[in-house]
């Protein structure tokens, strides 16, 4: 390696270091090598290899969430494009359910949990008109990192199917800019009439930012009563 990629390097761990921390690096570094191996064994797509401690918006989210949680607010967390699960096995919610298109990462994410005293149900599926998800309600979905590779009008209808097959409380998705990603998403006319921006995030480098939406329609005695007809189910 040449001085001038070695200085483009070393200035890229640095801000690396800026956003996420020293101890978030060496740890991400470490994970990194060790879910190299890992997808050499399971043949899961490369990308999923990046640790969470390594992508501030994953650490945003996770903090975000248990807020919810610890606020009563989320008793149940859906992560759709879960990958290994690092989002969402943070999540401090009772009940977490993770889906993912690569059925290898799926195996993948269990063999993490194998040990876990509040196991994540791990299943195969992806976002789409086909998708109906294990359980009768979402306290909380997220869904990023893979939501700019999918067109705006099939994500629209997406949406559209799944709040109309569960009621979602709150949903979380990020939106990307620039040459290597397809679409940037204007989620406000993408998603349901209600469901308003609550809070965002960002923009992260590259240029992503983090939207949270509340459903209005999905009120406390809409969520009460579904809670009720679960636990009773």
């Amino acid at each position: 390696m040449g001085m001038a990629a070695k200085m483009r390097s070393l200035k890229k761990r640095l801000e690396l270091i800026k956003i996420c921390g020293l101890k978030n690096v060496i740890t991400g570094t470490k994970k990194y090598r060790y879910y190299a191996g890992l997808q050499k064994e399971y043949g899961f797509d490369k990308w999923h290899q990046s640790p969470i401690e390594l992508r501030r918006y994953a650490l945003d989210i996770v903090e975000y969430v248990n807020k919810l949680v610890e606020a009563g607010e989320v008793e149940q967390v859906c992560e759709i494009g879960c990958g290994l699960g690092e989002i969402i096995r943070r999540c401090d919610a009772p009940e977490k359910f993770g889906y993912d298109i690569d059925p290898n990462v799926i195996e993948a994410a269990k063999f993490f949990d194998r040990d876990a005293s509040k196991k994540i149900t791990f299943s195969y599926g992806a976002l789409g008109i086909d998708f109906f998800p294990d359980q009768p309600r979402i306290d909380c979905l997220i869904t990023v990192n893979f939501i700019h590779g999918i067109e705006p009008e099939i994500l629209r209808a997406a949406y559209a199917h799944l709040n109309n097959a569960v009621p979602i409380r709150y949903l979380i998705v990020d939106s990307c800019v620039g040459d290597d990603y397809a679409y940037s998403h204007d989620f406000s006319s993408i998603l349901p009439a209600s469901f308003n921006l609550v809070r965002k995030f960002g923009p992260y480098n590259p240029m992503r930012t983090v939207e949270i939406y509340k459903n209005e329609a999905a009120d406390d005695n809409m969520i009460t009563t579904i809670k009720e007809g679960y636990n009773n189910s």
